[in-house]
């Protein structure tokens, strides 16, 4: 919005005619503008320039004349800094993802099947959930609050299971076979991150997480019985081959979904409880914000030094039976635990 700082505006720009006239005082424009912090919309900066340079705006441009001033004159709100998906196998298989544009950052992390059951034959549940949510936030409208940005997702999931001809009565008596998603958004029109699910952040360095409610417990049965194992002679490698500690828990974990959008959220296709959403407000101040799934086992500052202590957890605590207590440890042939996602950004 345009402030009592207008006179520091451009009283000059170079002559020249056309179209590149047009370009060069918007440009000359957004750059004081910048400089000032006068505006806070690409529309803000058209009209100072079309009022001062005769620049003009709305219909009476060719459709290419908007898109090039629209790319000369875009102010960025956020600043992305560093960003880094990576699957446990591969990226064919990673279950995480990451978006950012003008209007939201989020990651997206898909649940681990529990399940033999594919909604899509070529993908898992997990992968397929967290593609859709992407999807889904590349479309919601700027200003969108958190309540309705829950119904838009569940409404994307459900169309999925209906154009599938899946059963919605059994994916209701068995959320197991349910596309599954945790996400962790931050929008810049609310200034709010928005929790759905296990994920965590950092804001100006101090941490925000969010645990399914007792996966703390299941994972330290699963640590007891891998512990009390290796006692007994079994060895690490056979481990990493062949889990056993995962394969006890399975039906305590399976259980714990029945409470999914009932205790606690997820993206699911079923009805969110906003009230258990855990919401984040962000005032207007500069502010460095990391969002992270929770392949992260220690959220840090930077992505170096996040990798860094997650490297070093992997090699003391491969089977995440110690340090890193987990449902899941390093498997053969896997490069981590578990999917990972990270996004730091400036705003």
């Amino acid at each position: 919005m345009l402030t009592s700082t207008d006179r520091h505006l451009p009283v000059h720009a170079p002559a020249t005619n056309g179209r590149t006239t047009d370009k060069i005082h918007i440009k000359a424009t957004a750059e004081a503008a910048t400089k000032k912090n006068m505006f806070t919309t690409t529309m803000d900066i058209r009209k100072i320039a079309a009022t001062m340079y005769g620049v003009r705006t709305g219909m009476e441009r060719t459709q290419a004349e908007r898109e090039d001033l629209l790319q000369a004159t875009t102010k960025k709100e956020m600043t992305i800094i560093e960003q880094k998906t990576e699957g446990k196998a591969g990226r064919q298989l990673n279950e995480d993802g990451i978006t950012a544009d003008d209007n939201f950052v989020a990651v997206v992390d898909g649940s681990t099947s529990k399940t033999e059951l594919k909604v899509n034959p070529e993908m898992s549940n997990g992968r397929y959930c967290m593609l859709a949510i992407i999807k889904a936030i590349k479309k919601m409208p700027r200003d969108i609050c958190m309540e309705r940005f829950c119904e838009k997702v569940t409404e994307e999931i459900r169309s999925i299971y209906n154009a599938h001809a899946v059963d919605i009565q059994k994916l209701n008596d068995v959320p197991t076979n349910r596309m599954t998603a945790s996400a962790i958004v931050f929008s810049l029109s609310r200034k709010e991150i928005w929790m759905v699910g296990d994920c965590q952040c950092l804001v100006d360095g101090k941490l925000y997480e969010n645990p399914k409610p007792g996966e703390k417990e299941i994972a330290a049965q699963r640590a007891l019985i891998i512990r009390n194992s290796l006692k007994e002679g079994m060895s690490e490698a056979e481990m990493r081959r062949n889990d056993i500690g995962r394969k006890a828990i399975l039906p305590t974990l399976k259980k714990a979904c029945l409470e999914q959008n009932k205790l606690y959220p997820v993206i699911d296709g079923f009805n969110i409880p906003t009230h258990l959403v855990k919401v984040i407000p962000i005032d207007d101040k500069t502010h460095e914000i990391v969002l992270a799934s929770d392949g992260y086992p220690k959220l840090m500052p930077t992505l170096n030094e996040s990798e860094a202590e997650l490297q070093r957890l992997l090699e003391e605590d491969p089977l995440c039976i110690y340090e890193n207590i987990a449902t899941k440890g390093l498997n053969e042939g896997q490069t981590s635990f578990d999917d990972r996602s990270y996004i730091r950004f400036r705003i």
